[in-house]
């Protein structure tokens, strides 16, 4: 959801990672444990070389994420995590369907670029 959340601050993208968004959030509203990803996707393995290029440059963020967010409560967590992908998905219905201030410039310009 952070990677979708982060995909989503690009300009243009952000209604399509919004609903991507929801969908682990309505996953997480059913009680799953994990998210689960459709068969076209979860068959297809990321190639290692990416991965580990990935990886290199993520774990330093995250082990500074990590000392953050410690110590957990595992219980609270339990508990909440239906409430909290309610509020997911009402927000993003919210954000996805609500207007955005100057959304048309963006699109406008884009229009603007490939009448050139």
């Amino acid at each position: 959801m952070l990677v979708l959340a982060l995909i989503a601050t690009v300009p243009g993208v952000c209604i399509g990672a919004g609903l991507l968004i929801m969908i682990p959030a309505f996953e997480m509203i059913a009680g799953q444990r994990a998210p689960q990803f459709p068969r076209r996707i979860a068959k297809h393995p990321l190639p290692t070389r990416h991965f580990a290029a990935f990886l290199q440059r993520a774990v330093p963020v995250l082990k500074y994420l990590e000392k953050l967010t410690h110590p957990r409560w595992s219980g609270v967590v339990e508990v909440t995590k239906p409430l909290v992908g309610i509020i997911v998905v009402i927000l993003g219905g919210i954000v996805v369907f609500a207007p955005i201030p100057l959304m048309n410039v963006v699109v406008l310009g884009v229009e603007w670029l490939r009448s050139r």
